[in-house]
């Protein structure tokens, strides 16, 4: 089981390459879909798999993630399994892209222009907070 499942557009790749390092390094871990998919693997399985398995469901909100049919696939299925969605803004978007189930949530800013280090400590706090709650009600509401 991993803390995160990180859902973003390829487009965004370096960004979240280095926010899944920073994840790490605070021990907690994520899955995202450049690791444990076999090359003729149903990809669309494993990666609902991973949503299943973790504790958390993070999107990385930018102008790609937030049109890609796959992250909405993602994020429906995030919703139906009752994962604790965590929206983190990249880049601006207008608040009508955003998948609603997202815009009912509390952002945290990651931007360039942000300070990265204490955006990367609020989500730390966020994924901390409660986590026993939040395993024990997504067991019962399977």
């Amino acid at each position: 089981m991993s803390d995160i499942f990180i859902s973003y557009s390829r487009r965004d790749i370096d960004f979240v390459r280095h926010l899944f390092d920073q994840l790490q390094e605070r021990d907690h871990e994520s899955w995202v879909d450049w690791q444990d998919i076999l090359p003729t693997a149903d990809w669309l399985a494993e990666i609902y798999q991973g949503i299943e398995a973790a504790d958390s469901f993070l999107f990385v909100i930018s102008p790609d993630s937030v049109v890609s049919e796959f992250c909405t696939l993602e994020i429906e299925h995030a919703v139906k399994h009752n994962k604790r969605l965590i929206p983190v803004v990249w880049e601006e978007v207008e608040d009508s892209q955003v998948h609603t189930s997202m815009m009912a949530r509390n952002w945290i800013f990651l931007r360039q222009e942000d300070d990265f280090e204490a955006g990367l400590e609020l989500l730390i706090g966020a994924l901390d907070t409660n986590l026993v709650y939040i395993r024990c009600k997504q067991r019962s509401e399977n």
